[in-house]
């Protein structure tokens, strides 16, 4: 889109942004359209979920019983996101206080009511405590004098939000607020309920960030703007986390430019430029920015626009090009519902009730907001290319939300893995937490090597467009390194789940050098792929006395790998395997002395694929169990309708994948068949692919049968080539068993080290 209000194409391709050009959206759209069952507001309140029963009522609790989400304006993998700012945690929207353990359920609230300090930029979703909170460039109407309106808090009277918009009424002024984003810019509009008379206008804070909590603040280094009085144009630049910002504000009122003009502290500052230097450690910034007032007679709203770079000034001036004038707001706005819409329709679910549909596009839609796309935004170096940020908990989006975009949106998922292979290169190792930010340390405490999974999940997936030996390379370097050098000499690490990590790592890349012709790199990490039995006690088939991250020993015990055939084998009997999954899960009482922790529940994430385990010992039934009492009970399409943390999206998206009834099994070749939700979902892959689930019914949770192609199916997973080339699945719903898919020859795939 060009900066003069006239509309074109852009200039990204779809294999950069797999973005429409704008003369496709549709200036009307239909009551069908999958963005309509979208409810941004869901986990963005403490959970309100009802009282657990049955087999729910057992299970543990470990983080605060909320979500962390924002109704901010989003685009699908969106660098740009702008909401109301009331400085509250996390995502400096809400009313929450810092709270990271589950007890009380209720998170200490800051304000009893919702507020805004104004509207700002750049959030995550559904973190917890991160380190770099964003919310950058706050932007706040006024009315009046402009020193009594610097800093005040506005009561949120009314609010609204779709994908793409959001929308509240404020008090103090009394204005209705609108904001959408484009690729690289956010866009702002405010109609004053008064208009003439006193002065309206609004202010740019460039030194805002982080939360209004303490030790949560962000302290930016060095800030500069600079104003062309005659443009009415800003531009500058502000050191944020260690990135260097790069930022252009725009206002128009009524068809004209409203001029820029400078403030600090609580005064209009006279001049053309303002510079702040690193504030230190400890005291907070004096505020100062931009501000634009409304000319005296007009009745038109105000309309801002903001555009970014993370790259330099160059960037800046080619994103300003591509994007609208600030009064073309409807025409942003339907543009970015428009690429919701495309991005949710890739999956079509029907049947269900309507409160399912909604939690299910609700669900799709949070896992589509990260990690942020930023193409040719690399603040570390200046060259085109992919760059993702907000990789914020990868130990939690590995498993769910990145199979999720390697599936459905396999260009964004090429850029992703070439982005983490450029990281690894760079940097010396991949990534486990990735953040808009200049941090030397990146999480390495949660885990390890889960890079590795990521690229395999393209590998088996066929994306195109990524240097396999390259690959192949750094993910050998990675687990030869560092730390990561006491597994490879003694095949063991502590905390022992990095044990299993580097293990885990060590076949996906023994695969890979096999299918690459590497016959001895092949051989040697298949070797150490054996080394996951060192984590576990053989009297026990149990993990070793460890230390363990937002979990305990049993948290950590099922998790899905490689070898589960080996080890089931560490029980006397397969038996003995699902008898100790029963106790996790609460179907059976634990013996007097057990001490241990069971099921999350979806509350928190290091055991959240543990339901699928029972496919391995052929109980499936058990697995539908589970999966369905968490999706009856901890999901649910109200503002307090998450269970715990969504990360990112890693929550939400295992709700997409289990309500579909299917789940992968992160960097193999597998996709697990569960018990879904809807009577037919159809899957937009290469090919279309449905599954089609007969009888379908609350009580009727049971897969008795399966049919593929029309042809029997008696085990309970697929391959990525089986759907890829489209077809059907259909499964016999019924309210009991009857044992499918328990056979012996009917297990997933195993694969025991060479040793073993």
């Amino acid at each position: 889109m060009r900066g003069n209000g006239e509309l074109s194409l852009r200039v990204a391709s779809e294999l950069l942004y797999e973005s429409s050009p704008l003369s496709e959206a549709p200036r009307e759209f239909s009551p069908t359209c999958h963005w309509r069952h979208v409810d941004p507001f869901v986990g963005a309140e403490a959970a309100d979920l009802p009282e657990p029963v049955g087999l729910a009522s057992a299970w543990w609790m470990a983080k605060p019983v909320i979500g962390n989400t924002h109704p901010g304006a989003c685009r699908p993998f969106g660098m740009v996101s702008a909401g109301a700012y009331s400085g509250a945690y996390v995502t400096g929207y809400g009313r929450y206080a810092l709270s990271l353990d589950g007890l009380p359920a209720t998170p200490d609230r800051l304000f009893e009511g919702r507020t805004a300090l104004g509207f700002s930029h750049f959030h995550h979703s559904g973190t917890g405590r991160i380190r770099a909170y964003y919310n950058y460039f706050l932007v706040s109407p006024y009315t009046g004098d402009f020193a009594g309106a610097v800093g005040q808090r506005s009561a949120i009277l009314s609010e609204e939000a779709q994908p793409g918009y959001y929308k509240a009424e404020l008090d103090r002024p009394e204005v209705v607020a609108e904001v959408t984003v484009g690729e690289r810019a956010a866009y702002h509009r405010y109609q004053f309920a008064s208009p003439g008379g006193e002065p309206r206008g609004v202010r740019v804070d460039l030194t805002n960030g982080g939360l209004r909590i303490e030790g949560m603040r962000t302290r930016p280094g060095e800030v500069e703007v600079e104003i062309d009085g005659g443009s009415g144009r800003a531009v500058g630049r502000a050191d944020m986390d260690g990135i260097l910002i790069q930022f252009e504000v725009l206002a128009e009122c009524g068809g004209a430019a409203c001029p820029a003009r400078l403030w600090q502290g609580r005064e209009p500052r006279a001049g053309t430029a303002l510079r702040m230097a690193p504030a230190g450690d400890e005291a907070d910034p004096e505020p100062f920015g931009v501000y634009f007032e409304a000319p005296a007679a007009a009745v038109e709203p105000l309309c801002l626009r903001l555009t970014f770079s993370l790259r330099s000034a160059d960037q800046l001036r080619a994103n300003a090009l591509r994007e609208a004038a600030p009064v073309c707001f409807d025409s942003v706005r339907d543009d970015s519902i428009w690429e919701w819409e495309r991005r949710l329709g890739r999956v079509r679910v029907e049947g269900g009730t309507e409160p399912q549909r909604r939690t299910f596009y609700t669900a799709l839609y949070h896992s589509l907001l990260k990690p942020a796309d930023c193409y040719n935004e690399n603040p570390f170096r200046d060259a085109d290319g992919p760059i993702f940020f907000d990789l914020a908990t990868m130990w939690d989006l590995y498993r769910t939300q990145l199979p999720l975009m390697l599936t459905f949106y396999r260009n964004r998922g090429r850029n992703l893995v070439n982005a983490l292979l450029d990281i690894a290169e760079r940097e010396g190792n991949f990534p486990i937490s990735y953040l808009m930010e200049r941090a030397p340390e990146r999480f390495g405490r949660q885990a390890s090597a889960l890079g590795h999974v990521t690229v395999m999940d393209a590998f088996v997936r066929g994306i195109p467009g990524i240097d396999w030996e390259r690959a192949l390379r750094l993910m050998a370097h990675s687990i030869n390194k560092d730390v990561r050098q006491q597994f490879v000499g003694e095949g063991l690490v502590h905390p022992v789940s990095h044990t299993l990590d580097l293990a885990y790592a060590s076949f996906l890349t023994a695969q890979l050098a096999g299918a690459l012709g590497h016959s001895e790199m092949a051989a040697t990490f298949g070797e150490r792929a054996g080394f996951w039995r060192n984590a576990y006690d053989p009297g026990s088939a149990m993990l070793i006395e460890s230390t363990f991250y937002e979990g305990e020993m049993w948290n950590y015990a099922f998790r899905l790998f490689h070898d589960m055939a080996g080890r089931i084998g560490l029980f006397p009997t397969e038996e003995g395997f699902v008898e100790a999954l029963d106790v996790f899960f609460g179907f059976a009482e634990p013996p007097p002395d057990w001490g241990g922790t069971r099921f999350e529940g979806l509350n928190n994430e290091p055991d959240f694929e543990t339901p699928y385990a029972y496919i391995y010992a052929g109980r499936h039934d058990r697995t539908a169990d589970v999966v369905r009492e968490v999706m009856e009970q901890k999901f649910a399409a109200t503002p307090g309708g998450l269970p715990g943390n969504d990360d990112s999206g890693a929550l939400s998206s295992w709700y997409v994948w289990s309500a579909l009834g299917l789940f992968p099994v992160a960097g193999q070749d597998v996709f697990l068949i569960g018990t879904p939700l809807f009577d037919r979902a159809s899957l937009r892959l290469e090919r279309t692919f449905q599954i089609r689930a007969h009888r379908a019914a609350p009580s009727h949770r049971y897969v008795i049968s399966a049919e593929l192609n029309g042809e029997p199916l008696d085990r309970a997973y697929l391959h990525w080539r089986t759907l890829a080339a489209g077809g059907v699945l259909d499964l016999q719903m019924a309210d009991r068993p009857n044992g499918w898919a328990s056979a012996p020859g009917a297990r997933p795939p195993s694969h025991p080290a060479p040793s073993t």
